[in-house]
């Protein structure tokens, strides 16, 4: 400790003790206040990847792919295994998700026009699975899990279907865009054992978007 004069028994010795008092519990303060702000910015730097990782969440560079929902050949599910993210309409894509699509104009969209009678809807909407595993669903691909062929059934024929599916990289491996169609074959034997997802976006005529979505398909052989 540096004294401002010398320490003597004197009224003027108290008050240089006081005066160094002061200094003193200055500096310690300001040594307190520095290694507060020491530590929140150590904290900032420590979290700073974990919100840069939860920022750019669109621009991950794998899928987690839980299960698929098990159909017969006849499009009826099983109840086997069920995973009721698969195969809605209503799903909001991602960037990444996307860009799986090339050039298709994510801003120009339609409202769908309503669901046919002919197809059972449940009163909370899509999801029929707890009421009636064997229900026709809107878009339905079977069977599932498949050995390289299957169908994919979907509830309105005056509709544009684009299909891409990928592996868990995100890596394209099979894509398709038909027209007019309510029921389409499809042929996709070069796939290796193991799950995929299919997304799909359908447009009208006009090529405004309706639908998007995606399901869970699985390969049971190489």
């Amino acid at each position: 400790m540096t004294w401002l004069c010398h320490p003597e028994r004197s009224e003027g010795s108290r008050r240089c003790n006081r005066d160094s008092s002061l200094t003193l519990r200055m500096t310690v303060n300001s040594k307190n206040l520095n290694k507060k702000s020491m530590r929140k910015h150590f904290l900032f730097f420590l979290i700073l990847p974990f919100i840069i990782v939860s920022c750019n969440d669109d621009d991950k560079d794998y899928l987690t792919i839980k299960g698929i929902t098990e159909t017969t050949a006849s499009g009826e599910i099983t109840g086997v295994s069920i995973d009721p993210d698969d195969w809605n309409l209503d799903d909001v894509f991602t960037k990444r998700e996307k860009q799986l699509f090339g050039d298709l104009d994510f801003s120009k969209t339609a409202e769908a026009e309503p669901v046919p009678a002919s197809v059972p809807v449940c009163p909370d909407g899509m999801d029929c699975i707890d009421q009636d595993i064997n229900f026709l669903r809107y878009i339905v691909f079977c069977p599932n899990p498949f050995d390289g062929y299957a169908r994919l059934d979907y509830y309105h024929s005056n509709h544009i279907l684009n299909l891409v599916v990928v592996d868990n990289k995100y890596n394209k491996l099979y894509s398709r865009r038909v027209e007019n169609v309510i029921s389409m074959f499809l042929s996709i034997p070069n796939l290796k054992k193991g799950i995929y997802r299919m997304y799909y976006v359908m447009q009208d005529m006009d090529n405004n978007i309706v639908h998007c979505g995606h399901g869970d398909i699985e390969k049971i052989h190489d």
